[in-house]
């Protein structure tokens, strides 16, 4: 009997052999040419394509040279997508339960980001409106026609 593992990525859950996720030539029998050529289908080709970035010239043929690049396992700048895929399965980064953590750390993360820059800008107000009073008294005590020379301590 083939074990199932289950597998959790944003709001997607599968379950796929526990085998997969344990031998990386397993991946790249699935993940293959092959695969591409006469298991998908154009429309499901051409939707997967769509995830590939635009470039300005020579769009076709450059998507093309980085499926060629993905398939053959080369190297994108930081590494292979399939090896970077299979290293993230093999540490559970899409187990369920730690899918579920990360998203909620995500979350948590960006409230705390959300309140230091607050926290950061009520202070920058402040301190812009303490200064702003402290120049306004120095030139509403000055005659018309001359002109203000504000000392450095008061715009720090």
């Amino acid at each position: 009997m083939v074990t199932m593992e289950e597998l959790s990525y944003g709001e997607v859950t599968l379950e796929v052999p526990s085998d997969l996720c344990n031998d990386i030539s397993l991946l790249f029998d699935i993940i293959s040419p092959d695969t591409w050529n006469n298991c998908i289908t154009d429309e499901h080709r051409e939707a997967l394509m769509n995830y590939l970035p635009d470039f300005p010239e020579n769009d076709l043929e450059e998507k093309t040279r980085t499926l060629e690049m993905f398939f053959m396992d080369e190297n994108f700048r930081f590494g292979t997508p399939l090896r970077i895929f299979f290293d993230y399965l093999t540490k559970g980064f899409f187990n369920p339960k730690i899918s579920k953590m990360r998203a909620s750390q995500k979350k948590i993360m960006f409230r705390e980001y959300r309140f230091r820059m607050k926290e950061y800008l009520h202070s920058t107000l402040e301190e812009t409106l303490v200064r702003r009073k402290r120049v306004l008294d120095i030139v509403s005590n000055m005659p018309p026609d001359e002109i203000p020379k504000i000392p450095r301590l008061l715009l720090n």
